[in-house]
């Protein structure tokens, strides 16, 4: 005879989704994070589009115009206007020709978002670990149920 208790199911289910993702209202912390973390993506991308359109209208840019380098949207300016262009320089075309450069004005948000994210990877990991600890006491509960799913 085993007993059945729903008391984890539910504990789990408030903080991870269907997915194996944790929720963003696993806790109010990881909420606003998760927020913050999504209004700064937005300022890149309006911050990048504008840079975008800056320089591919004083025609600094290659036909490509952009690329990703290090999973960060880059400008592709064409190698005679890099001193032009603000901004960090993240690498260049096998040719030579392009250089490849994150903008200033997405630089400043970038930080901010590297930090938020280091900040929700604590959160999640705080999260996991308050639910671990509220488990522990389940051990022998969570191997009998794992014998008896096994003897089926």
């Amino acid at each position: 005879h085993i007993e059945v208790t729903k008391i984890l199911i539910e504990k789990v289910d408030a903080i991870i989704d269907r997915f194996g993702d944790i929720k963003d209202n696993a806790s109010d912390t990881l909420y606003e994070l998760r927020k913050s973390i999504n209004k700064v993506k937005g300022k890149i991308n309006q911050s990048f589009a504008s840079a975008l359109n800056t320089y591919h209208n004083l025609e600094y840019l290659d036909d490509i115009r952009e690329s990703v380098v290090d999973n960060r949207r880059v400008l592709a300016v064409k190698a005679m206007y890099r001193r032009k262009v603000k901004g960090a320089i993240m690498g260049g075309s096998k040719t030579g020709s392009i250089v490849y450069i994150e903008p200033e004005t997405t630089l400043q948000y970038t930080r901010e978002l590297n930090n938020l994210e280091y900040e929700e990877k604590e959160e999640v990991i705080r999260i996991l670990k308050e639910v671990t600890d509220f488990m522990r006491p389940f051990l022998p509960l969570l191997k009998d149920y794992q014998s008896f799913l096994i003897d089926l």
